[in-house]
């Protein structure tokens, strides 16, 4: 097995990236190169470090743990999302708190570092959950940067139509139940 490991940092003292060139798991620190002459010490209390996922966007630019992906979603649009290691498994987190689609549901689609968690958090600001009262509202009216002009509702039938899913009923569920829902439609349009 042969895969590139390395990892970056948020330095949270001087608010800036840099690549790890050394890490001691025993003493917790780093070494971070500052530039091409320079290496300076780190504690992990000081820092933030991401590891490298091993794939490249469609820019040839290394994907991270806390980047900031722009990925086009076939049946949603264009979507923002970060980049998260869970379960096991890089992916990005889903439009739900706390879930998660693995790389291997999004490896088809073209995808584009746009920043980081860090130093671009703005780029986050503005994402979309989606509530019970919005079954009927516009995707492209209610996410930025969407241009799919179905609503939920159709959306989710569609879906279900697609992968021979019994018609849910998604009028009865509660926000939770909803946006859970809707994230299973999701991963089954990227498979």
């Amino acid at each position: 097995m042969s895969r590139e490991i390395k990892f970056r940092a948020w330095d949270e003292i001087n608010n800036k990236m840099y690549p790890i060139t050394g890490i001691s798991f025993v003493n917790k620190d780093v070494w971070l190169q500052i530039n091409d002459k320079q290496i300076m010490g780190a504690n992990f209390s000081e820092i933030q470090i991401m590891q490298y996922t091993g794939l490249k966007d469609k820019n040839d630019k290394e994907i991270y743990e806390g980047d900031i992906l722009l990925y086009y979603h076939h049946a949603v649009g264009q979507l923002i999302r970060v980049v998260t290691y869970k379960y096991g498994a890089f992916g990005i987190e889903g439009s739900m708190n706390g879930s998660h689609i693995v790389f291997g549901n999004v490896l088809k689609n073209e995808r584009e570092v746009i920043g980081n968690i860090y130093e671009n958090p703005n780029l986050l600001k503005g994402l979309y959950v989606i509530k019970a009262s919005d079954l009927d509202k516009r995707i492209c009216d209610c996410e930025n940067g969407q241009t799919n002009t179905q609503t939920y509702r159709d959306y989710i039938r569609e879906a279900e139509e697609q992968f021979s899913i019994a018609p849910a009923p998604i009028d009865r569920m509660d926000d939770e139940e909803l946006q859970s829902y809707l994230e299973h439609m999701d991963y089954l349009w990227e498979k």
